[in-house]
């Protein structure tokens, strides 16, 4: 069982879900949310999703840059 208990951030912040290779994979607005998703995708692809928050909004498919989001933990498979 995949379990995932992301860090508190401020509300405000865009919560990225992005792959091995910090491509973002999708944006939620929820650290709830995006904590379920987070585990259903690392389910569905097989691979480790981590969770990044950020003030910038990126769209999917764009790199995450470490030093400007806030890393909130992963789901593995």
């Amino acid at each position: 069982m995949t379990y995932l208990a992301p860090r508190r951030v401020a509300k405000h912040r865009h919560v990225y879900l992005a792959g091995p290779d910090l491509s973002v994979l999708a944006v939620k607005e929820s650290r709830d949310t995006a904590a379920r998703s987070a585990v259903q995708l690392a389910r569905w692809r097989g691979m480790s999703v981590s969770l990044w928050a950020m003030d910038q909004k990126l769209r999917p498919g764009s790199k995450i840059r470490p030093r400007y989001g806030i890393y909130l933990g992963e789901a593995h498979v």
